[in-house]
């Protein structure tokens, strides 16, 4: 009877740390990871899909309040709805992060590319303790990245 009762208290004290585990997970993610690049991305693009200047401002950093949101994201040409891009996990360098977004590319714009999908990664920053968006340095890597195709195509022939 002893060797029963101890086994069941270490199946016992293993759930135990396994609930407690994913509590602290939990809370964790919560507290850190919810208020990340991330969220703040994810913000910026369901705002912008939706219409909601206000809310697409709020997660833009100092520099990109002019800007506004990006009317019209979510919607293909013919104003139906289209999936909203998928946002990955942030590269965080100190007080400066990026966060890939990939986007489902439309048909013929598919073919035109030879790609399914385009991925660009929006920059963030932290200002005042919290996560934004920068459209601004977004735009530069950007065009670094369009250079950089341009001049490997060239070199290539353009094959």
């Amino acid at each position: 009877m002893g060797q029963r009762n101890r086994g069941q208290s270490r199946f016992g004290l293993i759930i135990g740390i396994l609930a407690v585990a994913a509590i602290g997970g939990g809370a964790w993610y919560c507290v850190a990871g919810a208020s990340g690049p991330e969220k703040a991305v994810r913000t910026f693009i369901t705002a912008s899909a939706n219409g909601d200047k206000e809310a697409a401002k709020a997660v833009l950093a100092k520099n990109s309040q002019a800007l506004g949101g990006m009317p019209g994201l979510g919607r293909k040409a013919d104003g139906k709805e289209q999936e909203l891009p998928t946002v990955g996990d942030a590269t965080i360098n100190g007080d400066k992060a990026t966060v890939p977004v990939t986007t489902k590319l439309p048909e013929a714009a598919a073919k035109a590319m030879g790609m399914t999908e385009l991925t660009v990664n929006m920059a963030t920053v932290k200002e005042d303790g919290a996560w934004k968006v920068d459209l601004l340095a977004t735009a530069g890597e950007m065009a670094k990245g369009i250079g950089g195709m341009a001049g490997a195509m060239m070199k290539s022939g353009g094959k």
